[in-house]
């Protein structure tokens, strides 16, 4: 047989393998169908396999989640547990800083009144009911210094309104913490009287300056409520204003 006869039978056999197959839209050949094969004994196939292993891996990621969550928040409640005390404290003691500053720049102000004026003059605090805390300048009329007596009567006149004080009556005023009481900032004996009476000179609780500057000495204490403890005291013969805070661990009296 001669090659271009065997030539032209391969062609007549490809030709005819073209015919019998099936075709598509537009004459194309259709794709042959994947036939998966069963896993003998019933067993998954390939593809339940992997689903199945999958699965399993986004449950064991699930749980990891959770375990992580669970100790995220352990840790968080123990910061919290050992943090909020001192962030408590150190609030507290920030709010008596305040007041205590408040305090001792309205006895400077009636210094500087009573040097400006040329008079004896008296500082007044007021707390409210709903513990704000206001104050007013007093002027002697009378040639005897200002008296509650000369207040209540009118003889000495009140020569500036009376104004808040922002930093106190939340959380901090006048009084002093549970407990004993301190000793004297000044003399380092016990401090006498009531625990009622937090602002003393003498024995009343007008601060008083006189035309030169001179003051009657006495102390202004203001606590949180709890264990902080801070004083605003006058010297008599300057007329200086200082504040001091108590440290309970050390039983001492420090200059702020």
């Amino acid at each position: 047989m001669s090659v271009e006869a065997g030539g032209d039978r391969r062609g007549m056999l490809r030709g005819a393998a073209r015919a019998l197959a099936p075709t598509g839209a537009g004459g194309s050949p259709e794709p042959r169908a994947v036939v998966r094969s069963a896993a003998p004994h019933g067993g998954a196939t390939t593809g339940e396999k992997q689903g199945h292993e999958g699965g399993e891996r986004r449950r064991a990621g699930d749980g990891f989640t959770l375990v992580g969550l669970l100790v995220t928040l352990a840790v968080v409640t123990i910061v919290a547990a050992v943090g909020l005390p001192e962030l408590f404290r150190a609030s507290a003691q920030a709010r008596l800083d305040l007041g205590a500053a408040e305090i001792a720049s309205t006895l400077r102000l009636a210094r500087v009144y009573a040097l400006r004026h040329g008079a004896n003059v008296a500082l007044k605090f007021h707390t409210a009911h709903d513990g704000t805390v206001f104050y007013a300048i007093y002027r002697d009329a009378d040639g005897d210094g200002v008296r509650t007596q000369d207040l209540e009567t009118g003889v000495d006149p009140q020569v500036e309104p009376w104004r808040p004080l922002t930093h106190l009556g939340r959380g901090a005023g006048f009084g002093f913490p549970p407990g004993p009481l301190p000793p004297d900032p000044g003399s380092g004996r016990p401090i006498d009287g009531s625990r009622d009476d937090p602002i003393r000179f003498n024995r009343s609780d007008l601060a008083s300056f006189s035309a030169g500057g001179t003051a009657t000495p006495g102390s202004v204490y203001l606590t949180d409520g709890m264990r902080g403890l801070v004083v605003v005291r006058v010297t008599s013969l300057s007329g200086r204003v200082r504040t001091m805070r108590w440290e309970a661990n050390g039983s001492r009296w420090r200059q702020m």
